[in-house]
């Protein structure tokens, strides 16, 4: 209906809502409009990414953590960016809760779920690393991070394994290495860990079937494989 279609208001009718409906629907629109202190905060966000792009990490994740601590509610931004310089400061564990934070606050964030994906790739190769010592003493608190969160990998349990036989833990290290060739059958690396393990451990027979496969392999990964040990 056009407006000089429409038709003619009741003489007896008002010619608004009543005054105090209006500053009750004022107040409710101006409860979502943008404040002083939002503005202030956003500001400072924007000056911990300024921080991180000079890369000052520590000094940009203490802005930001001041600024989730005086929320009245969690912000998924914020913990985002807190998530990144954790990772940049090689603080995994802390890295991981606030990007799960973050996705949890806003599970369709595609950015979020990149920074997980970097999150782990970074612990993974910080297990994997070259020349990391077997015994390093974080190696269990890495590894926990990517089992917890479902994202241990081959190289991940190897190197579990590694810390487990340097620690003379010799029967978790094998339980752990006979899943990970379960899982891998056609991993020579995985049957090479598996053999020098059992070896360390006196089991000869074990040892020697794991070597069996591994040189069945030769260096190569195969297309597939069958599940199982090699009969002597």
């Amino acid at each position: 209906m056009h407006l000089s279609e429409a038709p003619s208001r009741p003489r007896n009718a008002t010619s608004g809502p009543p005054s105090s409906l209006m500053q009750g629907d004022l107040e409710r629109r101006c409860q979502l409009k943008r404040n002083a202190r939002w503005i202030e905060q956003l500001g400072q966000v924007e000056h911990a990414r300024e921080l991180v792009d000079k890369r000052e990490f520590a000094e940009a994740k203490e802005l930001l953590s001041g600024l989730r601590k005086a929320a009245t509610r969690p912000s998924p931004h914020v913990s985002y960016w807190l998530a990144i310089t954790s990772d940049y400061l090689e603080e995994f564990e802390m890295a991981m809760s606030y990007i799960e934070e973050a996705i949890s606050g806003d599970p369709l964030a595609v950015p979020f779920h990149r920074s997980f994906d970097v999150i782990c790739e970074r612990i993974r190769s910080a297990l994997t690393t070259k020349g990391r010592a077997d015994d390093d003493p974080s190696t269990p608190r890495l590894y926990k991070i990517l089992i917890d969160s479902c994202e241990a990998k081959l190289g991940s349990h190897l190197a579990m394994a590694r810390f487990l036989s340097a620690t003379k833990d010799f029967k978790a290290a094998l339980k752990l290495l006979e899943a990970a060739t379960t899982l891998e059958p056609g991993s020579r690396e995985a049957w090479v860990a598996l053999a020098a393990v059992a070896r360390a451990a006196g089991e000869a027979d074990l040892a020697a079937k794991a070597d069996i496969e591994a040189a069945g392999l030769d260096g190569a990964q195969i297309p597939f494989a069958v599940p199982g040990r090699a009969q002597s």
